[in-house]
């Protein structure tokens, strides 16, 4: 009996311990399931991208005590979270490459966007960053476009990965660039605005024609609404802080634009008429309205599965070439900027709800003071110091001759092409066989160390030979370079010294007047936080896929900002 007993005993709590386990497991089960439901229930429908081209953090440091209370940055201040420190970490900063990094994460050294354009070898020619020969414009005449030359993936194509087809990824923006490399392979479409025919435009390589909604806005030539009007300053002239004169000669307003206040927009059909409606705050009024009525037109965050926005607005890049950083014309833009955005962030409450979209705002790059003026101030300024990019490669190709020992007479070429950033050389050139390539490389990087407003220059092969760390501008070179499209020797000018050409200033340096750009993260699943901690751009990528639950784009090389997610 006793050996039955024990028996029996043993079996019941085996019995007791399989009922146990599986009533947890079973719990445990419940238990997930409540919070995945959880999860999606509190899952952003969706996901929006504002890129604000040419928006230095100095604007909001700058002109924050007169942004209204009801305004955007005031509540992204109360409600999100902003990071103050923010800075982007390559070397050369373009709207190509400032835009890829934001929704994929990765530097140009992963992406492959290294610029606006590049020498391209394989054709001989120099090559837009979004050009694709075997795209097709829809809607318009241009150029064939895609996101082909970007190599990884974005926030969006990642949505897709990840929800499917279900996850619809649109972006729009004035430039093509923007939008494309904010949207990505996968997404349903990026439009742009042609500025021959005032239409928006999209590419076959995400429709094979516009939707409906968008035809019916083209072909009301509802661009073209605003001819007549005029911009003047949004608030009383007291409320300002520019301390330039609004009418001064250091401005270069082009277009047949007045160089001061009011600015106004000849007729609709006059064939002046987009090339001024694009530096002015009604470029982004028009680009914001088109967005709202994307969104409705196409459903975004209707339903559970989240959606993608990118929302590209050009016109504030195009005012601070322009006029620069320290008009009249620049302060005004920031402050409608403000008051669009707290609109449209007031339009996505109504529309999706309240608690159901996420909203990241941040800048493709800085813009630089204009050279003259920072001159006339005392300051060591200088526009275009080396000449242009042909006097570049001239230079070059006189020092690797010198170096090697070739006759002028020899051709062809030692170097094929030149910027204000890198130099290529013709390394298929007998001259340049074995090491009197690097020797080539060596001739170029000390030419150009030996000029006054040289800061660095660094040679291809010392880039491959690095493993990246050292200097910070040695560092933001790496992040830069890209084996196989960058040029052969990178370099940087000094702060304030920089090829603007005939614009009345530009960006493109690793100088903190560029590299300096907000960052803002607003609603659903965001924390309320101020950091001064030094971060990048790239950090939106990540931090959104972390908001949505997702994996983060392959190729992303940022953290995400734990600080910015709600507790």
């Amino acid at each position: 009996m006793v050996r039955v007993a024990t028996r029996w005993i043993a079996a019941a709590r085996s019995v007791f311990v399989l009922v146990a386990i599986g009533a947890a497991i079973a719990a445990s089960s419940h238990a997930a399931e409540n919070a995945a439901a959880s999860s999606e229930s509190t899952r952003p429908r969706l996901i929006v991208l504002v890129s604000v081209d040419q928006l230095p953090q100095d604007y909001w440091r700058r002109f924050g005590d007169s942004l209204p209370v009801d305004g955007f940055f005031a509540r992204a201040a109360n409600q999100g979270s902003v990071f103050t420190d923010c800075h982007h970490g390559h070397a050369f900063t373009f709207t190509g490459p400032g835009h890829a990094v934001l929704m994929t994460g990765a530097y140009p050294r992963t992406s492959g966007v290294i610029g606006n354009s590049w020498y391209d070898r394989e054709s001989n020619k120099t090559l837009n960053c979004v050009a694709d020969a075997e795209a097709k414009t829809i809607g318009g005449q241009g150029a064939g476009a895609s996101a082909k030359n970007l190599q990884v993936p974005t926030v969006g194509d990642q949505m897709k990965l990840a929800f499917g087809p279900q996850a619809k990824v649109f972006a729009i923006g004035w430039k093509d660039r923007s939008p494309i490399l904010t949207a990505g392979r996968l997404a349903d479409a990026a439009y742009w605005f042609d500025d021959d025919t005032g239409h928006w435009v999209t590419s076959d390589a995400f429709q094979s024609e516009l939707p409906g909604w968008l035809r019916v806005l083209n072909e009301g030539r509802a661009s073209r609404a605003f001819g007549g009007q005029a911009w003047t300053l949004l608030y009383p002239a007291e409320r300002y802080h520019s301390h330039v004169a609004d009418d001064n000669k250091f401005e270069k307003p082009g277009s047949g634009l007045s160089a001061a206040f009011p600015h106004e927009l000849p007729a609709g059909e006059d064939a002046a008429y987009f090339k001024r409606f694009a530096i002015s705050p009604f470029a982004s009024q028009y680009t914001i309205e088109t967005a709202r009525e994307l969104i409705l037109r196409e459903e975004l965050g209707r339903d559970a599965t989240p959606d993608c926005l990118a929302l590209c607005l050009s016109a504030n890049d195009y005012v601070g070439h322009a006029f620069g950083p320290h008009s009249l014309e620049a302060e005004d833009m920031f402050y409608r900027t403000d008051r669009m955005l707290a609109e449209f962030a007031t339009f996505l409450d109504e529309q999706v709800g309240a608690g159901r979209w996420t909203l990241a705002l941040s800048s493709d790059h800085g813009v630089a003071p204009i050279p003259e003026y920072a001159a006339s101030l005392g300051l060591e300024a200088a526009r275009s110091p080396l000449g242009s990019g042909k006097d570049v490669q001239a230079n070059a190709e006189g020092a690797v001759r010198v170096r090697l020992g070739v006759p002028a007479g020899v051709q062809p070429s030692l170097v094929l092409s030149a910027d204000s950033t890198q130099v290529f050389l013709r390394r298929d050139h007998p001259r340049l066989a074995g090491e009197a390539f690097e020797h080539a490389q060596d001739a170029v990087r000390d030419w150009l160390l030996d000029q006054p407003s040289v800061a660095d220059a660094v040679t291809r092969a010392e880039l491959l030979a690095e493993a990246g760390a050292g200097a910070p501008l040695r560092a933001m070179f790496h992040r830069a370079f890209h084996k196989q499209r960058s040029g052969d020797v990178l370099y940087a000018l000094k702060p304030l010294q920089f090829d603007a050409g005939s614009l009345c200033t530009s960006h493109g340096s690793p100088w903190n007047y560029d590299t300096h750009v907000p960052l803002v993260f607003l609603g659903a699943r965001v924390g309320v936080a101020n950091s001064s901690r030094h971060v990048h751009p790239g950090s939106i990528a990540p931090t959104l896929a972390a908001i949505l639950d997702i994996e983060a784009p392959a190729g992303c090389e940022h953290e995400c900002l734990t600080e910015a997610l709600a507790p």
